[in-house]
Parts: C-alpha cells; structure tokens; sequence
C-alpha cells in the first residue's frame, strides 16, 4: 500500500478508501468529493450490481444467486467483482465507498490489487451508536411499509419480532466497530488517514471538515 512517486506509481489507479456506519453521510460527501476533486466515487453496492446488470466475468451469476439467497460474500469473490468493475471503468482515481469491511477484504485487496492500484489512504466517517441505530430504525422502517402484510401480526409476535430486529441491530453497529478498528489503526500509524466527525447534523459542515483534511494531506494532488 503506500504513496510513491515513481513512474509506475504514476500509472497505477489511485484509490481511496471510504468507510461509515449507518447515517454518517458518507455517500453524500463522497459525490461532493467527486465534484471538485475528480475522484470518482463508487460504492461498493453499485460495483456489485454492475457486475450482474453488465453480466460481467465468469461469475455474475453466482453473484446474482448469492444476492437473492442473502448470502455473504468471501472477500476473494468481492476482490474479483471489484478488480473487473475498476479495470473496465477506466478511472483512475477513485473513492471507494463501504470498502474494507474487514481485515480480511484489506489483506485479500493487498493481494489481488497493488499490481494496479495504489491506495492512497481511508476516510473514516465516525458517528456515535446512537446516531448509526437510529438511521437501522429508520431503514428497518421503510422496508417495514414496503412489506406490510393484510393482517396484522399478534401483539406478541409484533413484541418477539421488534426485539429480535434490535438485537441484530446491536449486533451490526457492533460488528462494524470491531471490524473497522484494526483497519482504522494501520492507516493511522501509517500517517495514511482522515477521520471525520460525522455525528455533526449539517452535512455542509461535514463536508467542510472532510475537504480541509482532504487538502490538508494533499491527496487532490495525487
């Protein structure tokens, strides 16, 4: 990983890394971002639909069967639908949003990417809990009106479901600080990130914040 400036640097695609929990905005300052700086912004979800609308590489339709059946995908498929949208993109420099989730996505892309891209560091949105479960409540919501069935459930069922839906809230606002840490910390020691105060309510503000530390680090000037 790193920033060099040497001619083969020079060729490779520059990437950064984007990541957030639930309601940090990130989506929106990323098409900010990608408005006055030029990094194209792309979002992991919109690379694994273009993979499937675009019928891209050998395997898009195993991509298709695990979307529908709600599988999780291993980080060596992810590696491989995210090498063949960037490659046949054309881009050169890029933000890519919701990318490491883990440890695991960090060390496969180190494997599969560094011969084409060079990262040149993560943003990391921070949020409080409350912040990232409110905007669960609010999505858990919506998919609720979409869904909503002629008879109603019993109280007690309703009272069962409501609680199970919160637990698995808990358990991803969870799971997202305990995988996104490790990756937080190498790219702080490696003097490679920006953390942004996402918790801030105007996203104006927020987008202030993440411009300044863009420039800050000169990472326009990659």
């Amino acid at each position: 990983m790193g920033c060099g400036g040497s001619k083969e640097d020079e060729s490779k695609i520059k990437i950064i890394f984007v990541i957030g929990g639930p309601g940090c905005k990130k989506g929106t300052i990323c098409k900010k971002l990608e408005q006055e700086f030029g990094f194209i912004h792309m979002p992991i979800r919109d690379i694994l639909k273009s993979v499937v609308i675009n019928k891209m590489g050998d395997n898009w339709e195993e991509l298709l069967n695990d979307v529908k059946k709600g599988k999780s995908i291993s980080s060596e498929k992810l590696l491989s639908y995210i090498k063949i949208v960037i490659i046949n993109s054309q881009f050169k420099k890029i933000l890519l949003d919701g990318f490491p989730r883990n440890l695991e996505n960090l060390n496969e892309w180190n494997n599969i990417m560094n011969e084409i891209s060079i990262v040149i560091g993560l943003i990391y949105f921070e949020v409080t809990e409350e912040i990232m479960k409110k905007k669960l409540i609010e999505m858990n919501e919506e998919n609720e009106e979409e869904e909503e069935e002629e008879e109603e459930e019993k109280e007690k069922e309703e009272k069962k479901m409501k609680e199970d839906k919160e637990k698995l809230m808990d358990e991803k606002i969870q799971n997202f600080i305990k995988h996104s840490k490790p990756i937080i910390d190498i790219f702080n020691e490696q003097e490679r990130l920006i953390t942004v105060n996402a918790s801030i309510e105007n996203v104006v503000d927020v987008y202030y914040e993440t411009k300044n530390a863009f420039k800050d680090k000169k990472w326009h000037k990659n």
